[in-house]
Order: C-alpha cells, then structure tokens, then sequence
C-alpha cells in the first residue's frame, strides 16, 4: 500500500510548523515571577513548542505571555512579534509547549538602531 505521507498516531488538531524563532516570555498572575527567553521548535494557530537554554522554571499549567520575533517586515521596514497568551500544558528541562487560549496577535516592536532596517531618510537620497 502506498504511503500517504500523514502520521496516523497524530491527534493534535492543528498542523505545526517547523520554525526557529527567537522569542521572550513571561508568567502572568499573581505566582512567582518566572520569565526568559528561548526559541521556537514548532509552532501553529493554537500553541508553540519552546526550546530553552539551562533550566528553566516553567511548570505544567503556567499562564504565560509569550513574545516571537517574526522574521517578515511590515511594509518592509517594521519589525513584528507575534504575541500570545496561554497554558503551559508540558514541561521538561530543555524545553516546554505552550496551548494558546486565543489566537496570536501580530504587534509591531522596536527597531535596533543602527540595523539595515532603519527607513532611508529623504535627505540621504537627494
């Protein structure tokens, strides 16, 4: 029999994709102040797969705000960070997944100085 290409053992609803972002997060509520950065392993419209360096101290049922740094430009020149909000439903030392309980957000963030995605000014083009 041919091969379909589909995992019949996957029972997530949504499809994930494979994408390394760098992000930053944060607990939210009243607990002990928990937050740091790491990097996506996957990521689709309802959770994200964290990878993070050292240990960390996020537990099974964490609400966290979670910040990625979108790789595409608005208009070209703004950068964007793709935010949301959710339950960490796993955790184990390098790494953690995050059920968002809605979908993210894109936001505009701050621009480094100095990077190549500073707006030309007109004075530098006459």
């Amino acid at each position: 029999m041919p091969s379909t290409g589909f995992n019949l053992t996957e029972r997530r609803s949504k499809v994930r994709y494979r994408h390394a972002l760098d992000l930053q997060y944060r607990a939210l509520g009243k607990r002990k102040q928990v937050s740091g950065v790491g990097r996506t392993i996957n990521l689709s419209s309802r959770g994200v797969l964290i990878a993070v360096p050292g240990n960390h101290e996020v537990t099974k049922g964490l609400q966290l705000e979670v910040s990625m740094d979108w790789p595409v430009l608005l208009d070209g020149i703004i950068p964007l960070q793709l935010q949301g909000i959710g339950r960490v439903m796993r955790s184990d030392p390098t790494s953690f997944a995050v059920s968002f309980s809605w979908k993210p957000e894109f936001r505009t963030r701050k621009k480094e100085p100095g990077t190549s995605t500073d707006p030309i000014r007109r004075s530098e083009v006459a």
